[in-house]
């Protein structure tokens, strides 16, 4: 949202292109008229994804262009950051939030502790960098269209993929990890609440609305206790140690008889024992 802070201004800003160059460079451009009018080569910006994951270094603009309102923005991948990214994900996993250091992921890293501190201010900041690179890489599979699948077949896809180990096969460990953290770090659970439990859940949400839009779904059912219901059968197996790889077959064979339409095709829940 727009607005002023002190001296700086803050402005939403679209992206409009993000090409690569040799030697791991970058050059991204943003649709931002307010920062493009002012804007000059050399001058600085900080740039933020979302509230709770910031980017903290400023990045240099490179060229603008006050008619058209764009900024562009040159960075650099630097390969150390991706090997302290990568070596935090290694050590939430072995030692959890409390046990691991910052002196553990430098030398996992084959970087000092310095080179760490420069980029990062503290422990809490360097976990959400790392949780981040690996919500990125996840996300298209909210997004990807499944209102082509026959109605029975795209629930039972949207089950799939509420699985939090759909890309993440250390998914699960790192949520019993956070849990313990939720009094002492709360705010890990509520990174992870809004980055990996929120978009599973709203894309049942979301196919069980399409599926009502196409008349295979009943309008009066409670969509938000079906979600909730079809992410939280992954944590029990968890638990108890089951297998979960008939999961989403079984749990659409049970809720799928109470939900769909005379329309929906043939129920075929019975076919699965």
């Amino acid at each position: 949202m727009s607005g002023e802070r002190g001296t700086i201004y803050v402005e939403d800003a679209e992206v409009i292109s993000h090409i690569a160059h040799p030697a791991s460079q970058f050059v991204l451009r943003l649709h931002a008229p307010r920062c493009a009018a002012s804007a000059l080569p050399g001058s600085f910006v900080h740039v933020r994804c979302d509230p709770a994951l910031p980017m903290r270094r400023p990045y240099s603009i490179m060229r603008a262009n006050p008619r058209e309102g764009w900024i562009e923005l040159l960075y650099k991948i630097n390969k150390s950051g991706t090997m302290v990214i990568l070596a935090t994900h290694d050590r939430l996993l072995k030692d959890g939030y409390s046990r691991m250091t910052i002196c553990d992921i430098a030398a996992d890293a084959g970087v000092t502790r310095p080179t760490i501190y420069r980029r990062w201010r503290n422990k809490l900041a360097l976990v959400i960098d790392a949780l981040d690179y690996g919500f990125r890489k996840q996300r298209d599979m909210y997004d990807e269209d499944l209102s082509k699948l026959e109605p029975r077949d795209a629930f039972v896809e949207a089950v799939r993929r509420a699985d939090p180990g759909y890309f993440n096969s250390d998914a699960m460990v790192l949520i019993g990890n956070f849990a313990a953290e939720a009094v002492r770090t709360p705010e890990l659970m509520e990174v992870l609440r809004k980055h990996a439990v929120e978009p599973r859940v709203s894309l049942i949400e979301k196919v069980l609305g399409q599926l009502q839009e196409r008349g295979a779904v009943r309008d009066n059912i409670d969509a938000h206790t079906i979600a909730s219901i079809c992410s939280g059968v992954y944590v029990a197996a968890f638990y108890r140690g089951e297998d979960k790889a008939d999961i989403p077959e079984r749990v659409v064979a049970v809720l799928w008889p109470g939900i769909r339409t005379h329309d929906a095709g043939p129920d075929l829940s019975a076919t699965v024992s």
